[in-house]
């Protein structure tokens, strides 16, 4: 059994990495915390269509595509088993 650590410790490290960069550079003008959790979160949701689509994330052309996405997989999906039980 190989050892897989588990999402929330992820995510969490992942999110404690980017407030401790963006801390650690010198910027000109401060994001605030909020405007850093937004961004993380806009680009963690946009690196996983299925999930962004699913929750409705996102809005207007942008999740229209997400939809199309998912259901493209879906529909191959659905072509591979369709497939094996012919077999």
């Amino acid at each position: 059994m190989t050892w897989r650590p588990r999402r929330p410790a992820v995510v969490l490290a992942l999110a404690l990495g980017i407030v401790a960069a963006s801390g650690a550079a010198t910027r000109t003008q401060q994001r605030s915390i909020g405007e850093s959790f937004s961004s993380f979160t806009d680009g963690w949701m946009r690196a996983n269509p299925d999930r962004a689509a699913s929750t409705r994330y996102v809005t207007g052309p942008e999740q229209t595509r997400f939809e199309q996405r998912l259901q493209d997989a879906l529909n191959d999906m659905a072509r591979l088993r369709m497939g094996g039980a012919l077999n």
